[in-house]
C-alpha cells in the first residue's frame, strides 16, 4: 500500500512537473507572439506614412515624369532605328 502512494506521489510530482513546463512554454510563446505583433504594426505604421508621404509630393510626380520619360526615349530610339534603317537602305518607303 506504501509503495502504491510513493508511486502515486512521484506520478503527481512529473505531471506538476510537465505542466509548469508546458505553462512557462505557453507564456514564453504568447511573449513572443505580443512582440510581432508590435513589429508587425510598427512595420504597418511605417509603410501607411511612407505611401502617404510618397502620394503627398513630389516624388510620385517625378516617377510618373521618369516614366514618361523612359517611353519618350524607347519612342525616339524606334524611331532613330527606322530612320537609320531607312537611310541605309534596310527599309524602303513608295509614295504612290
Amino acid at each position: 500500500m506504501e509503495e502504491n502512494l510513493e508511486r502515486e506521489k512521484k506520478v503527481r510530482a512529473d505531471v506538476e512537473k510537465a505542466r509548469r513546463k508546458v505553462e512557462s512554454d505557453l507564456k514564453m510563446t504568447q511573449e513572443a507572439v505580443e512582440e510581432l505583433e508590435s513589429v508587425k504594426r510598427e512595420l504597418e505604421d511605417r509603410g501607411r506614412k511612407f505611401v502617404d508621404v510618397f502620394n503627398s509630393s513630389n516624388i510620385r510626380r517625378s516617377v510618373v515624369i521618369q516614366k514618361r520619360l523612359v517611353v519618350a526615349c524607347q519612342e525616339g530610339y524606334v524611331c532613330l532605328l527606322v530612320v537609320n534603317n531607312i537611310i541605309n537602305g534596310r527599309i524602303f518607303i513608295s509614295f504612290r
